[in-house]
């Protein structure tokens, strides 16, 4: 919830009723593959999301100005998406919010530097903290007192839940709003400074929110349920087998993922996976990809090995996947760094009938930072049940057409 200062030791949200000078702006306190997968693409670079915002809890003393950036646009259309109403946007430099809303003259102010890195890293997450903002001026919250620590909770908590219902009444998943609240509680975490207790006198605490928020999604229905956080490593066998359907710039067909052996792999205890005449071998303990070999010769090499997922599976977990790829046949290697993202929780349907999956994104910060594979991870499938690669070629995808994990 935003709020204004009335006098020297209350907090105002003013009432529609009060006058228009009373009715001051509303200020957020929201500060601020496998079988066929590419390793590399490139994309537009992406700015460290950390560097940008950690400006924000320190206390500016430069003047604000309105500017006109590039992305000025595409923050318009986040708007435009989540409401009818006909706001109006205007971005600031060096403002001290992170997003600050008008509700008499409809007009929404944000920070040009948060604006600015939030559009680069994901622009999901801003059009999620957008909502909230919105969702406060659809609920006509206006008037608390900065003592009513509680009063001022409910009301966040309201537009939480109203956000989210804003988010899927739109088309948006309801996730998006917890990965952004999970950004903003690790950057507070990493960077505190003076204006957290004034934050938490109006504020939920951040762990607690993100569970009430969390358990909104479910209890709504907005989200298939999958315990958040809860999804560890599955135990694989000998014998499990997963079939797909799979097209691309190269045509289409079916291949066959069938676990045949327990071995070791360049000195690993792996799981051997076939894929065709390829053996694809993942580590025991993290189930990571080491290497593939044909007819017993090494073909490629990863080290460490390239970690599709890691566990738990939990919305908003991100980790960087570092390793070098070696071609045994060509006698060359390099170096990858890719971004991976858990950023959903989604229902998907395909061919082998209808599945809770997290959805999970792949960013090639080697090679631009660019969006290069989403894959669907099921834990009643107990692996992949859906994958997108963007080549340089074009789009390839590959869904589930049946499997045998018992």
């Amino acid at each position: 919830m935003s709020y204004t200062r009335a006098g020297s030791d209350k907090v105002r949200v003013h009432h529609k009723s009060e006058n228009r000078q009373a009715d001051r702006a509303h200020n957020t306190t929201e500060r601020a593959g496998e079988g066929g997968q590419g390793d590399s693409m490139t994309s537009r670079g992406r700015k460290p999301l950390k560097y940008c915002l950690f400006f924000f809890f320190l206390v500016s003393c430069a003047v604000s100005r309105e500017i006109s950036p590039p992305y000025k646009p595409g923050v318009e259309v986040l708007v435009q998406q989540l409401t009818d109403q006909p706001y109006s946007v205007h971005i600031l430099d060096n403002s001290r919010y992170l997003v600050r809303v008008n509700m008499h003259s409809r007009w929404i102010e944000l920070n040009a530097q948060w604006a600015d890195a939030l559009m680069r890293k994901d622009p999901n997450l801003l059009r999620a903290i957008l909502a909230h903002e919105i969702a406060h001026d659809k609920l006509g919250h206006r008037y608390a007192l900065a003592d009513d620590r509680h009063a001022l909770q409910a009301l966040e908590l309201e537009a939480d839940e109203e956000a989210l219902r804003i988010l899927h009444a739109r088309g948006f998943s309801p996730w998006d709003y917890v990965r952004a609240m999970k950004m903003l509680k690790e950057i507070e975490d990493k960077n505190p400074s003076s204006s957290r207790e004034q934050y938490y006198s109006s504020h939920p605490y951040a762990g607690e929110r993100l569970e009430k928020i969390e358990a909104m999604i479910i209890t709504l229905g907005l989200s298939p349920k999958i315990p958040n956080g809860g999804t560890e490593k599955p135990e694989w066998k000998v014998g499990y087998v997963w079939k797909y359907n799979w097209k691309g710039p190269k045509g289409s067909g079916t291949l066959t993922r069938e676990i045949i052996r327990e071995d070791y792999c360049a000195e690993v205890r792996s799981w051997i996976v076939k894929i065709g005449k390829n053996e694809f071998c993942y580590t025991k303990d993290l189930l990571g990809e080491l290497a593939v070999m044909t007819d017993g010769k090494l073909i490629t090499k990863r080290t460490p090995p390239r970690s599709f997922v890691s566990w738990p599976l939990e919305v908003g977990k991100e980790w960087r996947d570092t390793y070098l790829l070696e071609n045994a046949q060509e006698k060359s290697s390099r170096r990858l760094v890719i971004r991976r993202v858990v950023s959903d929780i989604e229902e998907i349907t395909i061919p082998a009938g209808k599945f809770a999956a997290f959805k999970i994104d792949s960013y090639d910060q080697s090679g631009g930072g660019g969006l290069v594979t989403e894959y669907w991870y099921s834990p009643e499938v107990k692996w992949l049940v859906k994958l997108r690669d963007t080549l340089s070629a074009g789009i390839r995808e590959e869904e589930l057409i049946s499997f045998n994990v018992s």
